[in-house]
């Protein structure tokens, strides 16, 4: 099992200065961290079937098999964020909500105004 350490920093105000240089390391260095996770979560996974080989190395025709992977760790996101939770569900069911509402509206009348309510952006 890969090691695992919790770190807890307490700090009223930090202040950096970076050069681009240093900025570009940290921004990639946050990258990594956010695949990372990502690929201890999908990995740990026996529901999630992976490729057979690196997408790097995928020979002719075998594109497929990384989209349903792509989408089976979707669907496995959609399913654990809702999954008992009925704050995810009524989320849920608000963006649904709104989005049969735009798509209503733009079919009947798209140079008017989003309906009342409507947050742009919104979450």
């Amino acid at each position: 099992a890969p090691p695992k350490a919790d770190v807890k920093v307490e700090a009223s105000d930090v202040e950096l200065v970076l050069d681009e240089r240093q900025w570009a390391h940290l921004a990639s260095l946050s990258a990594y961290f956010a695949r990372f996770g990502l690929w201890t979560r999908y990995r740990g996974n026996p529901s999630l079937v992976p490729p057979s080989e690196r997408p790097s190395r995928l020979k002719r025709g075998s594109a497929a098999a990384m989209w349903r992977y792509a989408l089976q760790c979707v669907l496995l996101d959609l399913r654990q964020e809702s999954a008992g939770s009925w704050r995810g569900l009524l989320r849920k069911r608000r963006v649904r909500q709104a989005y049969v509402l735009l798509v209503k509206h733009v079919r009947g009348m798209p140079w008017r105004p989003p309906p009342s309510g409507h947050r742009q952006g919104g979450r």
